[in-house]
This record gives C-alpha cells, structure tokens and sequence, in this order.
C-alpha cells in the first residue's frame, strides 16, 4: 500500500491509499461472496476480479481495514467498497490498481489505467476526442491519456449522479502544474472546471479523479 499525494497544493493535505501488482491472482484470494459473483466467468476473468479486490484491500489496509473486508458489486457492476470509505479498481494488460480513500475527505474516487503504445484508429479517435481537444494528437500517447482521463472521470461521476455519460460530454485539458488536467463536463475552456490528474511511467498512464468532500463538479446534477 502506498499513499498518493495530490500535485494540487490546495489539496495536498488529502490522504489517497493504493496499491498495484503485475501478477494475476487466483480466485482462491477470493472471499466467498465475492466468488460468487464470478463463479460462472472465465478463468481469466475470474482471476482479474480476484486481483482487483485483492489491490482493493491492499489500499484498505492503508485506512486501517483487514485482510477480510468484502467488496460486493453495485447496481452499474462496480465495486462497493465499505462504509466510511471510497474507492476504484482498474486493470489493463500486465497490470492492476486501485485506490481507496476515506469518505470524511472524498465523496468519490475514481482510477483507470491504461497500457500505452497502442495504435489508435481515427474512428476510436473521433469517438474518444472531442473537436477543441485535438491537439491531444500531438502529444505522444495523448489520445490514450485521455481515454483513460475519461474512464476515470465517468467512475468518479458514477458515484454522484445519475446522469448519462458519454465521453464528448466532457472535455479533458491541460492544468497549471504538470500532470495535472482540467475536467469540463458541458463548459467551455476558461469556465468552471473540475481538477485531475495522471502519471506516465513504465509504458502505463495512471488517470485518477476525485471529488474532495463539500466540492461539487461544474455542469453534474447530483443524485438525490
């Protein structure tokens, strides 16, 4: 387990636990609620769902949780972490996260992790870049950053609303400090905006999203 500090000075002083591992785990690191949910998957992907939670519970152990805390599924597939607390997994090929934080500092977190070097065709470009984020072509894997800058937006946002997402709802620019990006669900560059961040290291790119406790995301209509 490690902790994530925010390159936001304003937010420096919130504490985000993760973990990650390369290796793919068994489901025999699954707790029997757990296996459940996946008794009828394919191996592979009963062993990332095993690696999730087990990361999972690895960043948990940062806030004070044991080995034996259940992280069920939710209503959108995704994982409950327990009262008190907040969280996101994520996984791509050769590696897995996830982030924990607790609830009195965040109302939601959200991770993705994508693997990079990979070609991108302009269809899947087009459908990733909306028309004012196309410089995002010029920067090396820039594209992929910002799909996973998304992914990690609309996991964050899932927590919050019940609004649809569609990714040319929010556009994704650069922020003031490095590695640092500006979120615009429906505003224009210049107006309100919402805070994010990624790290590029060992051919990955680590996206990460979060709402602080009494902040709320320009242009989302919270759920009541």
């Amino acid at each position: 387990m490690r902790i994530l500090k925010s390159a936001a000075p304003r937010l420096a002083e919130l504490k985000i636990c993760y973990f990650f591992t390369g290796m793919l785990l068994g489901d025999e690191t699954l707790l029997p609620e757990e296996f459940e949910l996946v008794r009828d998957s394919n191996d592979t992907r009963r062993k990332e769902f095993a690696t999730g939670r087990y990361c999972a519970r690895q960043a948990l152990s940062g806030l004070g949780y044991g080995p034996g805390v259940c992280l069920p599924r939710g209503p959108f597939r995704e994982p409950v972490f327990p009262h008190g607390t907040v969280g996101s997994i994520s996984h791509t090929d050769g590696l897995t996260c996830a982030v924990a934080g607790d609830s009195a500092q965040f109302r939601a977190i959200g991770v993705d992790v994508q693997i990079l070097g990979r070609p991108v065709s302009a269809d899947a470009a087009g459908q990733i870049l909306n028309p004012e984020e196309e410089f995002w072509k010029s920067v090396p894997d820039g594209i992929l950053t910002v799909f996973s800058l998304k992914e990690a937006f609309f996991k964050m946002t899932r927590r919050l609303t019940d609004m649809p997402f569609w990714f040319d709802r929010v556009s994704v620019f650069p922020g003031e400090t490095n590695g640092s990006v500006e979120y615009h669900f429906e505003t224009p560059r210049g107006k309100a905006f919402h805070p994010g961040e990624y790290r590029i290291e060992n051919g990955y790119v680590f996206s990460l999203s979060f709402c602080a406790k009494g902040h709320s995301i320009p242009g989302i209509t919270p759920r009541t």
